[in-house]
């Protein structure tokens, strides 16, 4: 699993019990990479408030992945980032960073990326 290859085996890959889900926060529907950060696939894991919360494997250019256990809430910083072998020659890539305001769009642009995360209630 990719939170245990990034050293977080005890990390928790979706709200700690069904009431955090409810209580004010919205689901992740949807990423989608536009354009990715290595020549043709990533493998992004997102970031909320610091915190390695949610990890697909592997993503392609062009493709989009629905999330079931990735929530945020309003105020939450959101970082997408592309896991690499993080060594000196190859670091783990940010991809971009959002506040979040609510339902709707967001865009992730760095590293030569453009990423897409759609939230929902």
């Amino acid at each position: 699993m990719l939170l245990a290859a990034l050293g977080l085996a005890g990390a928790v890959a979706g709200p700690a019990n069904a009431a955090e889900s409810t209580r004010g926060s919205l689901h992740v529907a949807q990423i989608c990479a536009v354009t990715t950060e290595d020549a043709t696939v990533d493998e992004p894991y997102v970031k909320r408030n610091g915190t390695v919360t949610w990890g697909a494997g592997s993503l392609r250019e062009g493709n989009c992945l629905r999330t079931v256990f990735a929530y945020v809430s309003v105020g939450d910083i959101v970082e997408i980032w592309d896991q690499d072998t993080n060594t000196g020659f190859d670091p783990h890539d940010k991809l971009g960073t959002v506040t979040i305001h609510g339902v709707g769009e967001y865009h992730f642009r760095e590293s030569g990326a453009f990423y897409k995360m759609w939230t929902e209630y």
